[in-house]
């Protein structure tokens, strides 16, 4: 997990709500010169236990589109990127099994990217299977990626957890970053700590609260062709 320290001059804003459903933390950290407000995004997907998950993307992709405006916002991670860039998928998808969502891969994802952020969602933590992302196995615990300027640290890649149908627990993390393609960094990020076993009501309460950072904000798509990774 890439240390808080590299996080320099940050604002930092922390609230907590809860209801039936649980209860979430949220703690949002941005740079200095990141002001909430109208842009572009394009995302990228969804890292699940140590991987670009496309699974989780299906239970996590309607509400953030409908949030960013968008009856469907189409993630650079996909089948369309395996199928038409299959080369390109697998050097994606090494790059993050041996290193997580570092600086270094979301810089040479930048321009590939038609709108003006990228953004990387991350899911971990407890969470019951059969209201969740997969049905085959748990989200164990671990840290969640925060890219820093200039770093090159391996996300937090959680340990396989139990397994089966139903398996409860009480704790969900999610948390998204937003990498800015003309700055060629990273500018915010929000983490949510939920307390529950219910992921729907887990991810409305990111995705609302996410919404107030991006405010008007709509989803743009990519061009694989310009740049790929090296």
């Amino acid at each position: 997990m890439i240390s808080p320290r590299l996080w320099p001059g940050l604002a930092v804003m922390m609230a907590t709500t809860s209801c039936a459903e649980g209860s979430a933390d949220f703690h949002a950290r941005y740079e200095p010169d990141f002001t909430p407000g109208k842009t572009t995004i394009s995302i990228f997907g969804v890292f699940h236990e140590g991987r670009m998950s496309r699974e989780s993307w299906l239970k996590l992709g309607p509400p953030l589109s409908t949030a960013l405006g968008d009856k469907a916002c189409e993630p650079g991670y996909d089948d369309r990127l395996s199928i038409d860039h299959a080369e390109l998928a697998a050097s994606i998808d090494e790059s993050v099994r041996d290193e997580g969502i570092t600086e270094e891969l979301l810089e040479r994802l930048a321009p590939s990217a038609e709108g003006a952020m990228i953004l990387v969602v991350t899911i971990n933590g407890h969470t019951a299977l059969s209201k969740g992302v997969d049905d085959a196995s748990a989200l164990g615990p671990g840290g969640i990626p925060q890219p820093g300027r200039g770093a090159r640290t391996r996300a937090g890649q959680p340990p396989r957890g139990a397994r089966g149908r139903g398996a409860e627990f009480g704790e969900i993390g999610i948390s998204g970053t937003l990498f800015s393609v003309p700055l060629h960094r990273s500018v915010a990020r929000l983490k949510m700590d939920y307390s529950g076993s219910n992921l729907d009501d887990a991810i409305a309460r990111f995705v609302a609260r996410l919404g107030t950072m991006v405010p008007g904000s709509s989803c743009k798509g990519w061009r694989w062709a310009s740049a790929p990774p090296r």
